[in-house]
């Protein structure tokens, strides 16, 4: 049971741009293929709350648990193969198909890595380190506002062959939206550039009243911890919201409280509980104005709490 769960939880993962590509080639616009990807969203909630389910009432089976998640990585890496030899390449990655065929990845080709030389293996494991290295630069960029999560998610004519951008969001935030439906800024540091950690310090985050996240929907912020979980907490609460009732000051501006513990009964509305140690915030607006799009507005830092 637990075998399907993880099937049905990676193998969509694996394929969620080719599925994007065939759902939009049938006439269905950015929106309408945005909402039929929901399916994949119900089969994620369902099968992960099945999984946690089964885990709480097996002891000692985590180990299990992760053997068991990365064998449908590699079964999808088959099924992409299998797959392949249906599909036209497009013709602006006919060249990177055929450095994936040298690889043995391709239509009616598989991937063993045992069976290349040790030149080959050392030059893939190469390659990995390559781009984690890629990813740190794009992180330190997104870190200082320079990148945001607009530069990473949308169509193939948007992101034309930008693999470096697809890749890190693929990594930070799959099944992200296009801009224009949704933003998202991951808060990693502070605003002294400090990793944030909530065992070391207690934060806040400050909007003015005129710079609250621009929306014409609304905008939220949840707490992960250091492995993207969410963070259990004394009032279950595991983001803020801008349709919560929140306590905004006499100015108009809003501050959110970010810590392990409670800030006090007068300031419980607005805070986040945090994980112990390191942690991430994400924010993310919906349906966005033109002046978080453009970049004029810019998310408010994340400072450490004044004593």
């Amino acid at each position: 049971m637990f075998a399907l769960f993880a099937a049905l939880d990676n193998i969509p993962n694996s394929l969620t741009n080719q599925r994007q590509i065939i759902v939009s080639s049938f006439g269905f616009s950015a929106l309408q293929t945005t909402l039929l990807g929901c399916v994949d969203g119900v089969i994620e909630i369902l099968t992960i709350f099945s999984g946690v389910k089964i885990v709480s009432r097996i002891p000692n089976s985590i180990a299990y648990v992760g053997v068991i998640y990365f064998t449908p990585n590699i079964l999808s890496v088959f099924l992409v193969n299998f797959l392949f030899q249906f599909c036209s390449p497009n013709t602006s990655e006919k060249d990177l198909l055929a450095r994936f065929a040298k690889l043995n990845v391709g239509p009616g080709q598989t991937f063993d890595f045992s069976k290349f030389s040790p030149e080959i293996q050392l030059a893939i494991k190469d390659g990995i380190k390559d781009s984690d290295a890629d990813l740190a630069g794009v992180m330190k960029r997104v870190n200082t506002d320079e990148v945001s999560s607009g530069d990473m998610f949308g169509t193939r004519d948007f992101l034309k062959d930008n693999y470096l951008y697809r890749y890190v969001g693929a990594k930070l935030g799959l099944y992200g939206n296009s801009k224009q439906d949704a933003l998202y800024f991951g808060y990693f540091i502070d605003s002294q550039n400090q990793p944030l950690n909530a065992s070391k310090s207690s934060y806040e985050l400050r909007f003015a009243k005129d710079l609250l996240p621009p929306n014409n929907a609304f905008w939220s912020l949840t707490m992960y911890d250091a492995q993207s979980f969410f963070v259990e907490n004394p009032i279950n609460r595991y983001n803020i919201a801008a349709w919560m009732p929140l306590k905004y000051n006499k100015d108009g501006s809003l501050d959110i409280y970010i810590q392990r513990e409670s800030p006090g009964k007068e300031k419980q509305a607005n805070w986040l509980p945090a994980a112990e140690g390191s942690f991430s915030v994400t924010m993310r607006i919906y349906w966005p104005k033109p002046e978080a799009l453009d970049g004029t507005w810019k998310p408010s830092p994340i400072a450490v709490a004044q004593q």
